[in-house]
C-alpha cells in the first residue's frame, strides 16, 4: 500500500466499517485532513478489513472448538478414573 498517513489510515479504516461510501469518504478526507485517499487505498483497506473480520471469525470458531474438546477430555479422563477405581476396587 502507498505511504499513507496512519491517522488518516485509521479514520478511513473506521469510516469503511460503518459501511460509507468512497465518494463520501473522500469528501470527509478531504474536509479533516486536506486531501483524500485513493480509490486503490481504500480498497486495499476493504480487503485487510474483510480478511481481519474472517479470521477474527475462524478464531472465536477454533476457541469454541478447543474448548469442547478440552470439556470431552476432563469428562473422559473423570469417566476413565472412577471405571479403573471400580474396576480395582478403590475407594476415591
Amino acid at each position: 500500500m502507498p505511504h499513507v498517513d496512519k491517522a488518516k489510515q485509521e479514520y478511513a479504516s473506521s469510516l469503511l466499517k460503518e459501511g460509507i461510501k468512497y465518494q463520501k469518504i473522500q469528501l470527509k478526507l478531504q474536509k479533516k485532513f486536506g486531501s483524500g485517499m485513493s480509490n486503490t487505498t481504500l480498497q486495499k483497506l476493504q480487503k485487510q478489513i474483510k480478511e481481519i473480520y474472517v479470521l477474527k471469525k475462524r478464531v472465536r470458531e477454533l476457541e469454541e472448538e478447543v474448548h469442547l474438546w478440552k470439556s470431552m477430555y476432563f469428562e473422559l479422563k473423570e469417566a476413565t478414573i472412577k471405571r479403573l477405581r471400580k474396576k480395582n476396587h478403590i475407594k476415591p
